[in-house]
């Protein structure tokens, strides 16, 4: 899933989820996981674990994801 800094204009966006930079998923800044720009997936996307999510976040990536490609 692509992260981006998050923005709070994100938040009104139902296809982001805000994914906090905390000690627990070793990110260095606040991110929003963009379910909008998840087409495809290539497996050269997973040379580098950068961070983890937690089970709930990635309920709602899974969630966001669904909502972009129509599935209720």
């Amino acid at each position: 899933m692509p992260l981006t800094d998050w923005k709070p204009r994100f938040a009104g966006y139902p296809w982001f989820v805000a994914i906090p930079a905390t000690a627990e998923n070793g990110l260095n800044k606040d991110s929003g996981a963009d379910a909008f720009q998840r087409k495809s997936l290539s497996e050269s996307q997973f040379v580098q674990r950068l961070g983890e999510v937690s089970t709930a976040q990635l309920d709602e990536i899974a969630e966001a994801i669904a909502l972009c490609v129509g599935v209720p």
